[in-house]
């Protein structure tokens, strides 16, 4: 019954899009290996690979549903059919751009999976920033940045490349410090992680401007204000949270507190505002910094590594339970793709001055400590994270000078 359900959805998904663009898109919805990050029977945090047809089975259904109005124009229209299917690839890494090397690798398995479809159609008419489409990754406050650190967005940076090359214009990447939230939580200076955060976004724009010339207007820097700045935010964040410990599943969130303790009930709680309420109000860019304006997101492509699974299976358990202090209209439409990147807390190596030494070994490099000896291994992370930083930049330019200029800058 699946295979003729999604049958005849494709038929009448042709009223509106062309034989061979339906055929095509199809396709790539069924050729997509990317694994699901999605809820356990026992309320725990699975990947599963799904069978092949699940994700062509889900999202054809959605296809059909999404709105699109054709155009008068038939070379308008002719573009856009032969757009679909490769912004279909390249969303779920398909194509060569993002397929090789392909760091994002599993993609949210909940209900906003059907969101997928209408992106690919609101991408396919270069509507990105009239629908409101945009790609967030946010960032943890730190005290020492990594070095690393800058290659979280990379898998982004190729899934927009492969979009520029098909002539449409990517979503907006939105880099989001969230130095206010959890520096509070995790009582760390505020000074040092703004001057960390400052630290990398030096880098990251001159990583752009070397390395994506092309994309470098279509990349902000964003930090968090204090909550009790923005209406009932403070408020608002503390219900959340409440709901969440009152509501959420039993198993779940004994997962969430084995891995991360007391804390992390008020971090999915943030989670929440970041990528599904999204505010106006809540962000601002980081200071100093001179780029384009923030689209305000009303279709969120949230981009992060492994610890956002548990995360993400939060925030769509919370979703369903309800008890939030916002509606369902008030949220922002969102899909999860997932990296490889195995992410904070950081432990950082031991460097080596005389005959003394610092921090802990075998961990991160700081990105203040570029070029400076290393004393012991570091973390195999760091080097699998580092390889692919080094194979994707060294195609487009001299990746060692870059970092040399680091070491010289420090």
């Amino acid at each position: 019954m699946r295979g003729f359900f999604v049958v005849m959805k494709e038929r009448e998904t042709r009223g509106n899009f062309s034989k061979s663009a339906v055929g095509k898109t199809a396709n790539a919805f069924g050729t997509s290996t990317y694994e699901f990050v999605k809820k356990g029977p026992k309320g725990d945090v699975v990947r599963i690979r799904p069978r092949k047809g699940v994700i062509r089975g889900r999202l054809m259904p959605a296809l059909a549903a999404a709105i699109y109005e054709p155009t008068s124009d038939p070379l308008v229209n002719a573009e856009f059919n032969k757009r679909l299917p490769v912004v279909a690839d390249i969303l779920l890494g398909n194509t060569v751009g993002v397929l090789n090397v392909r760091y994002i690798n599993a993609i949210g398995g909940g209900d906003d999976l059907e969101n997928v479809a209408q992106i690919a159609i609101d991408l396919a008419e270069d509507k990105a920033d009239e629908t409101g489409t945009v790609i967030r990754m946010v960032f943890g406050a730190t005290e020492k940045m990594p070095v690393r650190a800058l290659s979280y967005p990379l898998p982004v940076l190729q899934m927009m490349v492969a979009m520029e090359e098909i002539g449409i214009t990517p979503p907006q990447l939105q880099l989001v410090f969230a130095n206010n939230i959890s520096a509070g939580i995790n009582e760390f200076s505020q000074d040092e992680v703004a001057a960390q955060t400052k630290l990398f976004v030096v880098a990251e724009q001159e990583y752009l401007k070397r390395f994506f010339p092309e994309l470098s207007d279509r990349v902000v820097f964003l930090e968090d204000v204090p909550l009790e700045s923005v209406g009932t935010l403070a408020n608002d964040l503390q219900a959340i949270k409440k709901a969440i410990e009152e509501k959420g599943d039993r198993e779940l969130l004994a997962q969430l507190l084995s891995k991360g303790g007391k804390d992390s009930i008020a971090y999915g709680g943030a989670h929440l505002l970041f990528h599904d309420l999204a505010p106006e109000g809540l962000l601002k860019p980081v200071d100093g910094v001179v780029q384009p304006d923030m689209i305000i997101p009303q279709t969120m492509m949230s981009v992060g590594g492994r610890q956002e699974e548990i995360f993400y299976v939060l925030r769509m358990d919370a979703k369903k339970k309800g008890g939030l202090p916002f509606h369902a209209n008030q949220r922002v439409k969102t899909v999860q793709f997932v990296t490889d990147h195995a992410v904070p807390p950081y432990r950082m190596a031991k460097y080596r001055y005389g005959d003394r030494f610092e921090d802990m070994p075998n961990g991160d490099i700081a990105l203040q400590d570029v070029g400076r000896n290393v004393y012991g291994l570091v973390d195999p992370t760091v080097v699998f994270d580092f390889a692919y930083h080094l194979q994707v930049s060294l195609a487009r330019s001299n990746f060692v000078e870059f970092l040399g200029e680091k070491r010289a800058a420090t």
